[in-house]
């Protein structure tokens, strides 16, 4: 067993199939979860073979990722966002860094509080404080205590994306539970279109800010 690849689904389908496509090898990558939070386009069917699908009546948000990943068949998770193509050398540098150090978060883009502290300089290689959402790599032990850690530590209400700044609160908390800082690492990625991209709300950076000062508070920053 080795990697499982939690993926959410919401208006880029096409995206969705050619991340899959490219990375859904059997063997590296050999199980893939797709969440799917858009209630007005069901999947069913649509998906490339073997892929498993949670086909949802509403938007559970941006968690979902890690509620889908306690269905997972292997401890590895790779959650990334349908706006890239991770290949599968780069899955491969990314798993043997996870066998390392399982006990923290790996991904491929870190971010720091600014000097101001506020949301954030960009981290290419070495630890953070946050690896953002759009590549995690972590344990599945971690996907199932979020959500007792989420019920203290709620988004808020007028998110720029539903239930969003998951990121934030899992990077603060596996390094809390881990005693050190997560890391990202620079492999090579493939970028994709991105509509409809959350970052581009109105109001996303300041209540990442807001919402990261609140973990800072929480839990010890090293």
């Amino acid at each position: 067993m080795t990697v499982t690849l939690v993926m959410l689904s919401w208006k880029r389908i096409d995206n969705l199939i050619a991340a899959i496509e490219a990375e859904f090898d059997g063997t590296l990558v050999s199980e893939v979860i797709v969440w799917n939070n858009n209630p007005e386009e069901d999947l069913t069917g649509k998906l490339p073979a073997n892929v498993r699908l949670i086909q949802t009546s509403e938007d559970f948000g941006m968690r979902t990722r890690f509620a889908a990943a306690l269905f997972a068949r292997n401890d590895c998770i790779l959650l990334h966002d349908d706006d890239l193509i991770i290949p599968t050398t780069s899955i491969q540098m990314l798993y043997n860094h996870w066998k390392d150090t399982p006990e923290i978060m790996h991904g491929i883009f870190g971010r720091i509080p600014k000097h101001d502290n506020t949301y954030a300089s960009g981290i290419r290689e070495g630890a953070c404080e946050m690896v953002v959402g759009r590549c995690m790599m972590l344990h599945r032990q971690y996907c199932a205590e979020f959500f007792t850690m989420e019920r203290e530590m709620p988004a808020q209400e007028d998110h720029s994306a539903p239930q969003g700044q998951e990121d934030i609160l899992m990077s603060y908390f596996v390094a809390d539970q881990a005693g050190r800082h997560n890391k990202v690492h620079a492999v090579p990625i493939e970028e994709l279109l991105s509509n409809e991209s959350i970052c581009e709300r109105p109001g996303h950076y300041d209540q990442r800010t807001e919402f990261m000062q609140k973990c800072q508070e929480k839990f010890e920053v090293m």
